[in-house]
Order: C-alpha cells, then sequence, then structure tokens
C-alpha cells in the first residue's frame, strides 16, 4: 500500500510539472496574441484614419 501511495504522489508531482509548463506556454501565447492583437489594432486604426483623410491631388 506504501508503493502505491508513493507512485500516486509521483504521478501528481509529474502532472503538476507538466501542468507549470503548459501554463508557461499558455502564458507565452497569450502575450504573444496580445502583441499581434495591439498590432492589428495599430494597422487597423492607422489605415480608418487614412481613409477618412481627403486625398490630395499629386502634382505630376
Amino acid at each position: 500500500m506504501g508503493e502505491d501511495i508513493q507512485r500516486i504522489r509521483d504521478e501528481c508531482d509529474q502532472l503538476r510539472q507538466r501542468c507549470d509548463e503548459l501554463q508557461r506556454q499558455l502564458n507565452d501565447v497569450t502575450s504573444q496574441v496580445g502583441g499581434l492583437a495591439d498590432e492589428l489594432g495599430r494597422r487597423f486604426s492607422n489605415d480608418a484614419f487614412n481613409a477618412s483623410r481627403p486625398s490630395r491631388p499629386r502634382n505630376a
């Protein structure tokens, strides 16, 4: 019975370590997605601003 308990504890430790690793990876991906969303927002805002400005005739 003691061996079973130790085996279960070891498995729990391994699962905790794996969960910690996955949490770090998720945090990294979330940060990257946030950065991409910010960049898309800036681009959309710039494009919308430029589209709202009247175009000036070009001098040939």
